[in-house]
């Protein structure tokens, strides 16, 4: 869970929305406070040097920026919102891709074991047939039968394959390469 929520693109583009909304709502709290420009000059007066420092005030936040900052408040809240709807739609997936992959799992250990046991069975029908035991028509009948569970097998075993690459997907990455981890900073210990 916590790889697909690294490696997903939908979640990082999410994050990055959120991280504008806050940036934003900063800013907005930001201009609560009036900018003071100082700007030092100097003019020549008649024939006097004179050196002027002015200050102004460009634009004074009338009822402290409240209409803006309550705006920037209610996007940042639903940006929030989305990233939490996009990581329980991951995680979701994430879900859904274990539990495919487990059933697939499951077919194909059960279909396995149902090949091992009717290949020692057909050993069994090919030896009766060799001692004149049972007919030729037997020995067929177990081949089709051996050749039916083998099919299952490999429906079993693709089935596998698919639920796979849903995993992966779901991840939003190859499952060969590492894991990627977040850079605390700190040392790691083994």
């Amino acid at each position: 869970e916590a790889r697909a929520l690294l490696q997903r693109v939908e979640v990082g583009r999410a994050l990055a929305r959120y991280a504008a909304a806050e940036a934003e709502l900063r800013l907005e709290v930001a201009r609560t406070w009036p900018d003071l420009v100082l700007g030092p000059g100097f003019v020549w007066d008649g024939g006097v040097n004179r050196w002027n420092l002015l200050g102004a005030l460009p634009s004074l936040p009338l009822n402290r920026n409240r209409g803006p900052i309550a705006e920037a408040t209610a996007r940042r809240e639903a940006a929030g919102v989305h990233v939490s709807a996009v990581q329980q739609a991951v995680l979701a997936d994430v879900a859904t891709a274990r539990a495919a992959c487990a059933g697939a799992l499951r077919d194909l250990t059960t279909a396995d074991s149902a090949l091992r046991a009717l290949s020692g069975e057909a050993a069994a029908v090919t030896r009766a047939v060799e001692r004149g035991e049972r007919g030729e028509r037997d020995r067929l009948a177990m081949a089709l039968v051996q050749a039916r569970a083998a099919r299952v097998r490999l429906l079993a075993a693709t089935r596998l394959a698919e639920a796979g690459l849903t995993q992966e997907r779901a991840l939003g990455g190859w499952l060969a390469e590492p894991a990627p981890t977040l850079d605390t900073g700190t040392e790691r210990t083994r």
